[in-house]
């Protein structure tokens, strides 16, 4: 995130908690009890003023390799996140740690649906400029959305 801020954006955090537990599901916790994290941001172009939402889910246990899911700043977009984002914790949950494309699609009426696979950790612990790198592979793809 710091990579995006340094390119003239803004970030402002919406969600940086703790999944909440949903029917009989578990993946809202770690194997060893603690709690998964899910995170999202609005970013905000300072020069153009054009904005769209950055979801990621905290798996740093292995458990799942899931890639960074990007959203465009629209009504029905910000209503699901800065109104029932719940709902969307939910069916991340009911997909075991999936992205609910086909709910975003159908139910939400969200047709700009756009993710971005990680790079491998061994690129991350090698690469000096990994941080670098997938900033500008977020905002590269951010154009197409």
């Amino acid at each position: 995130l710091e990579k995006i801020k340094e390119k003239g954006y803004e970030i402002q955090g919406i969600n940086n908690s703790p999944f909440k537990r949903y029917r009989r599901f578990r993946s809202h916790t770690f194997t060893n009890n603690q709690p998964r994290y899910f995170y999202v941001y609005k970013i905000k172009n300072i020069q153009n003023n054009e904005q769209f939402y950055l979801c990621e889910i905290d798996t740093s246990d292995g458990k799942k390799n899931i890639s960074t899911l990007l959203l465009p700043y629209e009504k029905e977009t910000q209503r699901l996140i800065e109104i029932d984002l719940e709902i969307l914790n939910n069916s991340i949950l009911s997909q075991s740690l999936s992205w609910p494309k086909k709910f975003l699609f159908e139910v939400r009426g969200i047709t700009a649906i756009t993710t971005i696979n990680h790079p491998s950790k061994k690129e991350e612990i090698e690469d000096v400029n990994y941080y670098t790198d997938w900033a500008e592979r977020i905002l590269a793809k951010v154009k197409s959305i």
